[in-house]
């Protein structure tokens, strides 16, 4: 998106957030070489067995899953527990998948 990843770890970051700015956020990854977005996830599904799966159909959801876990951070009583246990790689592959 528009920040390092600094600054992506703080809780202010996700105030940010919205269903016009989550479709450019992308996941810092510590082991692949590119970050994990919206398309890392379709290959990421499709590895999966996901085959109906298309990049415009990830895209959709991938922004709305994001502004959904975003306002869960801000309102939830602890947000920097719930930014650690939610805003993350996994939990938007999560949802994806039961979507």
């Amino acid at each position: 998106m528009f920040c390092d990843a600094q600054v992506r770890r703080s809780p202010a970051f996700i105030f940010q957030i919205n269903t016009w700015t989550a479709q450019y956020f992308a996941f810092d990854s510590e082991t692949a070489p590119a970050s994990l977005d919206s398309k890392a996830a379709l290959s990421h599904l499709q590895e999966q067995g996901c085959k109906h799966a298309t990049l415009e159909w990830i895209q959709n959801h991938w922004r709305l899953i994001l502004w959904k876990l975003s306002g869960m951070v801000i309102n939830a009583i602890d947000p920097l527990k719930a930014m650690q246990d939610r805003w993350n790689w996994d939990e938007v592959i999560k949802q994806l998948r039961y979507r």
